[in-house]
């Protein structure tokens, strides 16, 4: 009787590493920098009309108190915080100016209660 050895299969592999177009690794490393830029355009783009004579008296006729003082202040608080959040620096802080900014800007000139 004979015995017929079976050498086991041998299936060739493509070691070679893949390259695929876009990496999913890549684009989720570079999500955050894109929520950072477009959140902090909001505050970065706004900020130059709190410099404006119009502003501070549409302010004033909102019934925010000292709108000469109040409206450049929340134009600075708004560029800084913007700023902050951009670049990734201090950005606690920069979150601090921002929530510094629209807690008094939502309760003074947009009140949505009131317009019920």
């Amino acid at each position: 009787m004979s015995t017929a050895t079976s050498e086991p299969l041998s299936i060739e592999r493509d070691d070679r590493p893949t390259r695929p177009i876009v990496r999913s690794h890549d684009v989720t490393r570079a999500l955050p920098l894109v929520g950072r830029v477009f959140y902090s355009a909001i505050f970065i783009l706004s900020a130059p009309k709190h410099f404006t004579p119009q502003l501070v008296e549409a302010a004033a006729a909102h019934g925010v108190p000292f709108p000469e003082l109040a409206v450049p202040l929340a134009g600075v608080f708004a560029a800084a915080g913007g700023m902050s959040v951009l670049f990734g620096y201090k950005i606690k802080t920069g979150a601090l100016l921002i929530a510094l900014f629209l807690v008094p800007v939502t309760l003074f000139m947009h009140p949505a209660w009131a317009q019920v």
